[in-house]
């Protein structure tokens, strides 16, 4: 049906990058918007559709596929064991290892949760569901998530009571579940960046990105800050922005990291001239 979505498979060869197979949901229907959200980890692939209606109107949900030697296997759908209308589980997944983590920033009319799943030998299973401490409505704890061994980010774009200055939250996972550390602000924060509208991990790194923070007079042009780990501190080491900021680019609205490289995403960034919005990514390297 329409809008009912897909996920893409590509297969990087010695040529080049090969496109694979095309992966939809068994029970894909119209409005689920099915490949909202993406991730990939070894042989597992995560799919968000946060418009899924399963557990309620618009309530989400996430789809498991594994890659075996004949192909991607649909596995048993992910869904809150508390899922409500309106929650949009799914509008944000990650994966790492044996852990998947799923934003539902719409839980509890706004004040948002995130999902933490396990593989076992039965399969993936709710493990615990993580919220903040002074989460209140419309915070939308769980725009965005991220998983690395012992560590889950959450990002609450709508952080501080709606004024959208943003956070974004860090759990540590240890033998007794997931202990929530000091959350993440940026030094400059101001009303309205969205700190936390996306996030990643890797290692002992973490970024953050705030795509409608100012930048040099340039409005809504957007940042990413980077955080190091020491201990269980994160702190602040460096503040990334395109070299040329342009109004409304919104960098830092999808971020990404591994090794000593961080992509940020500008979807509105003007390449060609004033407000010509083609977008861009930027790679910076440590």
């Amino acid at each position: 049906g329409s809008s009912a979505g897909a996920a893409y498979v590509l297969h990087r060869t010695s040529s080049g990058w090969s496109e694979g197979p095309k992966l939809t949901a068994s029970d894909g229907a119209a409005q689920d918007l099915f490949g909202a959200s993406v991730a990939l980890d070894g042989a597992y692939a995560l799919i968000g559709a946060y418009r899924d209606d399963d557990r309620g109107t618009d309530a989400g949900a996430a789809y498991l596929f594994h890659r075996t030697s004949s192909g991607w296997t649909e596995l048993p759908k992910l869904t809150a064991s508390d899922g409500v209308a309106y929650a949009y589980f799914g509008q944000a997944v990650a994966i790492d290892g044996d852990y998947a983590i799923v934003g539902a920033h719409g839980d509890g009319g706004y004040v948002g949760a995130a999902y933490v799943f396990q593989r076992t030998s039965s399969g993936w299973t709710e493990l615990a569901k993580l919220t903040a401490s002074d989460g209140v409505a419309p915070d939308a704890f769980g725009t965005s998530v991220a998983i690395d061994s012992e560590y889950a980010v959450v990002g609450c774009a709508c952080d501080l009571g709606g004024i959208d200055e943003g956070a974004a939250y860090v759990f540590h996972r240890t033998g007794s579940g997931w202990t929530e550390l000091p959350k993440l602000s940026a030094s400059d924060a101001a009303q309205g960046d969205e700190f936390g509208a996306s996030v990643a991990i890797d290692g002992d790194y973490l970024l953050v990105g705030a795509p409608n923070h100012d930048v040099n007079g340039a409005a809504r042009a957007g940042a990413a800050y980077v955080f190091q780990r020491c201990g269980d501190v994160w702190k602040e080491t460096a503040i990334l922005a395109s070299d040329h900021p342009t109004s409304d680019a919104q960098y830092g609205l999808s971020v990404a990291l591994s090794a000593g490289d961080a992509l940020v995403g500008a979807q509105q960034d003007d390449v060609s001239g004033p407000q010509s919005n083609e977008g861009a990514a930027y790679l910076h390297t440590r």
